[in-house]
C-alpha cells in the first residue's frame, strides 16, 4: 500500500471517531456541559470510550 493510502485511512478513522464523540456529547443533557467542555479540552482528542467514562 502506498503511504498516501495509509494516511487517508488513518485520517478517515480519526474523523469517524471524532464524529462519534461529538454525536455522543451533543446528545447529553445540558446540565453536563461542564463535563463536555472538559472532554473537548483534552490534549489528545478522546475516544468515544474515554468520553463516556469521563462523563459517566
Amino acid at each position: 500500500m502506498g503511504s498516501n493510502l495509509i494516511s487517508n485511512f488513518i485520517q478517515f478513522s480519526i474523523a469517524k471517531q471524532e464524529g462519534r464523540v461529538y454525536t455522543f456529547l451533543n446528545g447529553l443533557n445540558d446540565k453536563l456541559d461542564k463535563f463536555c467542555s472538559d472532554v473537548l479540552q483534552t490534549i489528545l482528542f478522546p475516544t468515544i470510550k474515554q468520553a463516556y467514562t469521563h462523563v459517566h
